[in-house]
């Protein structure tokens, strides 16, 4: 077992630790992070010399599962702050505030959410 985090890993902590209401950024880290996964779970089926890493596997899987969680909890902070009634105005105009959600980054967070169960199911499969 690895004593030491690998890159992937520090870039994933360290975004879940930093962004809080930037929940595009927190999806395409951890889309990276699911990248990473989905490549030694790739390579560990494909190459037969390779020797088995299922502690590997398992602990990736569960940074995705508590990434998936903190995405939530961004996704949840960002919708207070939206609706904070405190909160600089802009605009009067609710079409011109810069700081709602384009529905564009809205959907890739969504298909973002779903490619990681995904691939957490797939990990799970592997016995990880």
């Amino acid at each position: 077992m690895r004593l030491t985090q690998t890159e992937a890993d520090v870039l994933l902590n360290d975004a879940v630790r930093m962004i809080r209401v930037d929940e595009y950024r927190l999806a395409t880290v951890m889309l990276s992070y699911a990248s990473c996964a989905c490549a030694l779970h790739v390579r560990l089926g494909t190459d037969k010399g390779t020797v088995e890493l299922p502690e590997r596997l398992k602990e990736m899987r569960g940074n995705l599962e508590m990434a998936n969680g903190e995405l939530e909890k961004v996704h949840k902070r960002r919708e207070m702050a939206m609706n904070h009634p405190t909160r600089a105005v802009l605009t009067d105009n609710e079409d011109d505030r810069t700081d709602a959600i384009d529905p564009c980054a809205a959907k890739l967070i969504d298909q973002v959410r779903g490619l990681i169960n995904l691939v957490i199911d797939s990990l799970k499969t592997r016995n990880a």
